[in-house]
Order: C-alpha cells, then structure tokens, then sequence
C-alpha cells in the first residue's frame, strides 16, 4: 500500500536494561484442513474503505509526522484482501483523501447468520493463509483468527509502514446481497523505533550494522494467532507467542547501518500495563536491550522508542588479554544425558553439585559436574588415550597411559594439550549448542568457549579494573551469595553504588 502520514500524537518512553550474550518458530496458522460447512457462493462487490478521522479509533491509517510532510495510508492497484477464506483482487480505486477506497471483486462464501449474510475482510491476505475449499475453520460469524507473523522482514529504504498495515473489517448483510461495503480497521498499534549508534565505540563490538530487532515479553503475547471479534479487537489464542523477530536490511545488505540513524516500524497487538523487551543485534552478534515497563498500547495508534545511545556491548565486560574481551555465560553449564541437551543455569549460583553423581548415558536429569575435556567430542581414533569423553564419565581409575593418567581430555600427544586450536572441540562450548536463559534462544555451537590458564590470570591479577571501598583495581572479592560460596569478579567498568563488600571469612558476610 500506498502510504500518507500524519502528526504523531503519542509517545513510548523506554527505559534501558542490561542483560547477557536466533532460532525463531515460523507462525503457526492452523490446520487448513480443518473448514466449516461450504458457505454460498457469492460474485461480490467488496468496498473497502479506509475510515480516516482524526477523532476515532477505528481509522485505518497510522498518523506518522515525517518532516513537514503529512500522508496516510492508500490503497494500491496490486492490492488483494482475503474475504471469507478467497482471495479478491482490486479492481478500480477512489483515492481521494476524503474518502480513500478500493473495490475488489470476485468469488467467496457467504456466512449466513439469521437473516443475515456474515462477511470477514482481512489485509494483507498473508494473515490468514490462503484457501480455495470455502470458509476456512479460522472464520466464524462471531470471530477471526488472524496470525501476526513471528518472522518479520523490514527494509528501511521502502515505505515506512508497508509491512505494518494489518487490518480487517467485519459487515453482515441481508441475504442475498452482493455489494458489501468494509469499513477497515486496524488490528494493531504501530511503534516506531529510532535506532542510533553512540558516538562512543569503547565496546566489545564497534560494528554498527543492525541485523535484526527481537521482541518478547513475559506479560503478553506478541505473534501468532489472535483472535478478531466484529470490532477488529485482538485476543490471543492458543498458539500465540511472547515474542518475534524482524530482521533488517537496507534494500542490498542484510542489515542496517545505524551509525547516523535508521528508522524502523513495527506492528504490536494492543497491550495494557504489559512489558516489552528489544533487543537489536548486530552483524557480529553482539546487542543492545531496551526495555518499557508497564506499558499501554492502543489499537490504531503509533507509538515513539527512541534507541540513541546504541553500543553493541550489552553484557558486562572483561579484558582477557592486552586487546581482547569477554563475556561470562549466565549461570553453570548444565547437560542431560539421556536428551543429549545443554543449558545455563538461570542464575550464577544455582549448582547440583554431589546430588548429580550418575554415571549413565540414560539418566534423564541435570547434571553440572564435568570431567575436563568431556563435550562428548569423541577423538579416540587420533588420541587413542582420550577415552572418557562423555559428560558423565566419572572414573577416577588410571588407564596405564602416562600421557592421559586417566583419559579426559586431549592426551600430550595431542598438538595442542588445551582445549584450543586442534583440540578445541574438547570444549562443551565449542562442540554443542546450549540453551540461553537470558536470550531463551539456543546458541549455535560456537558461541561459547572456556578461558585458558593465561587468560583466567588476566582476568584475575593484571587487568585494570574497577575500584571499590577505595581499592583501586579491585578484580574480585570472595563472598557468599544466597548461601553459595564463590568468587564476585568486577567488570572492568564496574562503579560501585556503595554496597560494602566483606571478605568471605567475615562470618557475618552474606
């Protein structure tokens, strides 16, 4: 569609939240072979108007100020709405601002309802899939079920709300009636999203190609199927999801260069006092989170998230090296044998400790207590020594070999006796993918590795680091959290807000 913007009339303040370092389901749009009685068949003649005062809340356009000028939503000639299941197509255009309409024509079913005849019209016809066997289950007389999609493509050079028009309108007529004329209104609220790279690049990435933005939330549904009652007002249904994804490209690259400004546009079921999460990524993974707290969004209104201060460097850092960084996973490293699967724990000091000694392939539990070199990298015919490899081998017995004592990990006649280089995939994280409870997102195999010797001794006794109660370059503290004895390290840019910090043999600490 063709679109005139106007005046932005209400904003969303967000605020910033740290969090820690994407496989995304498709939407779900139901089974399509799951359809109500054939209903009549009608040759009709669709009108679908585009209600635009500035006074209701069932207009279908979005006010958008862009500069000096100001447009709204109108119709285009490839243009098609999907009414009652069948696909029409436009056939003349009245695009006059007054009264901004199309007219579609062609074949679909009537629903009857008393005296009635129930029609659903629905833009773009993607929200409902397309089919060809009469009324589709997902339309009923008193209901619509639409799917917002949970994957989402945005190119910032096309027209700014090209793929965040999502309407639908609902019309009962007497029987018999052709000539159906639909009010449209939108489904959705719109936010606008200004992304800008900070000036500063003191970060662990200084790329600023914005690859994609991920919504979720733990208040609300985001994507997925909802459901329309006759006044275009969305609840979500059972195969409605917290988040989705929209990936960013600039027309030739896949992604967008932030470095001066982009500006993005996105559809978002009406939430009220919900919470909302964005995360924008970067073309080397790296990313940046904003979010809102208690938030409202109303249908057919278009919101402001300004992202201006953007550094790919959400998680807090650590240097390891004279000119390299780090990040620390989110909690313990966890596997289940009998699922193969690995995960975080969700917090840093959840441990299973001795309650975790299961030694078999088949124990359908947690277990967080690891051999060295046990990924399950199995390396036994190029270091024959290397024979506990399984994370839950145990054996403490010496296997005679004075290069592998007791077969973990790669033997001295490996090039590399670490786990890097030619052995690296010794490493849990370099051989599988783990389960993020930060970013409920699974990271690719990869995306996670152990610290050498050299580096943990950056870390803890040679890089600058923060100062606390006066301590200059204060690396780390022993300390006891939740009942959990362990070691607090500061990020290098930790600022100390005042909390005293005891040493662990104050029997007092907590």
């Amino acid at each position: 569609m063709k679109k005139k913007l106007e005046t932005i009339t209400k904003f969303l303040v967000t605020a910033v939240a740290l969090t820690v370092v994407a496989s995304c389901a498709k939407e779900d749009i139901g089974d399509v072979t799951q359809l109500l009685p054939k209903g009549v068949e009608r040759n009709i003649n669709a009108k679908a108007d585009l209600p635009s005062s500035a006074a209701s809340s069932d207009k279908a356009y979005i006010d958008y100020q862009n500069g000096n000028a100001s447009h709204k939503v109108l119709w285009n000639l490839s243009d098609q709405i999907n009414v009652n299941g069948d696909v029409l197509g436009e056939i003349m255009l009245h695009n006059d601002f007054a009264s901004p309409r199309a007219e579609f024509g062609g074949l679909t079913h009537a629903m009857t309802s008393g005296s009635n005849e129930v029609y659903w019209a629905v833009y773009p016809t993607t929200l409902v899939g397309t089919y060809t066997n009469g009324i589709p289950a997902n339309f009923t007389p008193n209901t619509l079920t639409v799917d917002l999609p949970n994957v989402r493509t945005y190119n910032v050079t096309e027209n700014p709300l090209q793929d965040n028009t999502y309407m639908a309108a609902y019309a009962s007529v007497p029987q018999g009636e052709t000539d159906i004329v639909f009010q449209m209104k939108n489904l959705t609220s719109v936010l606008r999203i200004n992304l800008q790279a900070s000036a500063a690049t003191a970060g662990v990435s200084t790329s600023t190609h914005a690859t994609r933005i991920v919504f979720s939330s733990p208040s609300a549904m985001l994507s997925g199927a909802f459901e329309a009652n006759t006044n275009i007002e969305l609840t979500a249904g059972a195969n409605a999801y917290d988040n989705f994804t929209v990936y960013l490209t600039d027309g030739t690259n896949n992604y967008v260069d932030i470095a001066n400004g982009a500006v993005v546009f996105v559809a978002l079921p009406a939430m009220r006092a919900g919470n909302l999460i964005m995360r924008v990524y970067n073309d080397e993974g790296y990313y940046y989170t904003n979010s809102a707290s208690n938030i409202s969004l109303a249908r057919s209104s278009l919101y402001t998230s300004n992202m201006n201060n953007i550094v790919f460097n959400e998680e807090p850092r650590f240097a390891i090296s004279v000119d390299k960084f780090a990040t620390f996973a989110p909690g313990n490293l966890q596997h289940n044998p009998a699922s193969g699967d690995w995960r975080f724990a969700t917090e840093q000091y959840d441990f299973i400790g001795t309650d975790n000694n299961n030694t078999a392939a088949s124990y359908n539990g947690w277990i967080d207590l690891f051999g060295w070199g046990t990924s399950g990298y199995d390396n036994t015919a190029n270091d024959a020594n290397a024979i506990n490899f399984h994370p839950y081998d145990t054996s403490s017995a010496e296997i005679g070999a004075t290069n592998n004592v007791y077969g973990y990990g790669p033997s001295s006649n490996m090039t590399d006796g670490s786990l890097v280089g030619t052995s690296q995939l010794y490493d849990w994280g370099k051989m599988n993918r783990i389960s993020n409870p930060k970013t409920n997102e699974i990271d690719p195999a990869g995306t996670w590795r152990s610290l050498t010797a050299s580096e943990w001794e950056f870390v803890l006794n040679t890089r600058s680091a923060a100062t606390v109660n006066g301590t200059t370059n204060a690396r780390f503290v022993k300390a006891r959290v939740c009942g959990v004895n362990g070691l607090i390290i500061f990020p290098d840019d930790y600022i100390n807000v005042g909390h005293q910090l005891r040493d662990i043999n104050d029997a007092t600490s907590q």
